[in-house]
């Protein structure tokens, strides 16, 4: 028996001492102006602001929300840092626009960092995720819940990456209905997914393969779940929870799914796994540590 130690460090998104960093304020009451966006004009949206932000990087625009209710049109984040804030959590609620055909935000090379707030997705005809990470840039998810809208019916993924380097950080999911579609979801280019902390609650995925996660892991990629719960998750297919889908093992490269410290309960599949679905390619290497 051979026993693997891993140290992953980790740095955080915006801890560059170069960037400079400007605040705005936007809340539902707020203003239309042009020159809107400062603590005593407010923007009505957060939509506003995003206009201003520099592509190139060099600043980190900071979105402080006020308390509110906000419906909002989709909005590319390339080469940006961007960081949302919502000041009061528990009453400051994100919806978008029901008839988008894209995500509500996509990240290719920035930065997104979204801090505190509650998202609700009410575009029930679009399976585009709420969050996309199309490049090599970065998505942190931390402080945030995520829930349905009223009672509609199904929805697409919350988050969708397909590059790039993901962390979701104290955050829920709760009692969200998937069709063909998991809360989070991850493609083979992805460099990294730390996932900690977080509650994924009455998730049903009815037509496909995991309902809290679904991951096609790449030669290098590590996902890594820590101090997490998943309770009465669900999938018509294999892993109630997740699908975990392995490439080809090389020389010089090996997968990692680390599982600590997490607690699984009455999650089911009709399939394999009613909890966690490993499906592989030819030879594969798979680290997992689970402790309860």
């Amino acid at each position: 028996m051979t026993l693997a130690l891993f140290l992953i460090a980790a740095t955080s998104l915006f801890a560059q001492t170069s960037i400079v960093a400007e605040n705005y304020y936007v809340s539902s009451n707020g203003s239309e102006s042009s020159q809107c966006g400062g603590y005593d004009l407010p923007c009505a949206r957060i939509y506003y602001v995003s206009g201003r932000i520099l592509p190139d990087g060099s600043k980190l625009c900071i979105i402080n929300i006020q308390p509110g209710t906000y419906t909002e049109p989709a909005v590319g984040i390339t080469n940006s840092r961007v960081r949302f804030v919502g000041l009061n959590p528990e009453n400051t609620i994100i919806i978008d626009y029901e008839t988008r055909s894209t995500s509500l935000y996509t990240v290719s090379n920035g930065l997104l960092l979204v801090q505190n707030l509650q998202a609700q997705n009410r575009a029930t005809k679009s399976k585009e995720p709420l969050f996309s990470l199309t490049g090599s840039g970065s998505i942190r998810i931390d402080g945030c819940r995520f829930t349905k809208y009223q009672e509609s019916s199904s929805y697409g993924p919350i988050l969708g990456a397909i590059q790039g380097r993901v962390t979701v950080n104290n955050s829920r999911f709760v009692n969200i209905p998937f069709s063909n579609a998991a809360a989070l979801q991850f493609g083979a280019l992805v460099d990294s997914v730390f996932i900690a902390d977080s509650s994924f609650q009455n998730l049903v995925n009815s037509l496909g393969h995991g309902s809290a996660i679904y991951a096609t892991m790449s030669q290098t990629q590590i996902l890594s779940v820590e101090r997490s719960q998943f309770i009465q998750c669900s999938s018509s297919e294999g892993g109630g929870v997740g699908l975990i889908e392995l490439g080809r093992r090389t020389s010089s490269a090996s997968q990692m799914f680390i599982l600590l410290d997490c607690k699984v309960s009455e999650c089911t599949s009709e399939g394999y796994g009613g909890a966690f679905y490993f499906r592989g390619v030819d030879d594969f290497v798979i680290y997992v540590i689970y402790l309860m």
